[in-house]
């Protein structure tokens, strides 16, 4: 990237797209059920570590077009099974929003004491400290609550009607993306207590996104 000094300051970030969601090997961290501790956890930190996770999720038109591409083996043929063109299939905004959603239900019930955050980019509509174009703070650094839950699981179904998504293929510039994680990052630690643990998970179908001149 452009500033690779951003980047190291920023604890264990990482990038997901799309189809990482429709893998087989899909930790059970995911799935509404309890938590296997031999698994790899990317949302588990350290005992007694307080853990400042972001989500953050890609507005573009593509997130809410496009199928999750899923790969399921059916043990009586041993065939893949493919969704995709089923009505009933979510987009990946969708599942996006279902996953997120589970994570705070895991988090408001063991870690209660952690933050969580929520950004959307790639909007229209632009709010956040540093005022970066096309990047949305939905939700302030806060302990994961009922009212955040619910406000991530009605996401889906309000979200043409509060945002809009950048039209003609147009992105934000990610670099601001990343600058703003690490101002929200910076501001937590301002505040008095030191997060061992800081994590930005960013969901998109772009594994290209875009650095302006």
């Amino acid at each position: 990237l452009h500033s690779q000094q951003n980047i190291s300051q920023l604890s264990r970030f990482k990038t997901m797209s799309s189809s990482f969601f429709g893998s087989n090997d899909v930790a059970s961290w995911w799935l509404d059920k309890d938590d296997n501790e031999d698994e790899e956890n990317p949302f588990k930190a350290e005992e007694n570590e307080k853990d400042c996770t972001i989500f953050v999720i890609d507005c573009n038109n593509g997130m809410f077009v496009d199928k999750l591409k899923s790969a399921v083996k059916d043990e009586d043929n041993d065939e893949s099974m493919s969704n995709n063109n089923n009505e009933d299939t979510p987009n990946v905004f969708s599942s996006v929003c279902g996953a997120i959603e589970n994570a705070l239900k895991r988090k408001i019930i063991k870690t209660k004491d952690d933050l969580v955050c929520i950004i959307l980019f790639n909007t229209l509509e632009t709010k956040n400290a540093m005022k970066l174009s096309n990047i949305y703070l939905l939700s302030e650094p806060d302990s994961p609550s009922a009212k955040l839950i619910k406000q991530i699981r009605d996401l889906p179904n309000t979200f043409s009607s509060t945002f809009k998504s950048l039209k003609d293929n147009k992105q934000c510039d990610f670099r601001d993306l990343l600058w703003t994680l690490q101002n929200i990052f910076s501001e937590i630690d301002v505040k008095g207590t030191k997060y061992g643990s800081k994590r930005a998970f960013i969901f998109t179908n772009n594994d290209s996104p875009q650095y302006k001149d």
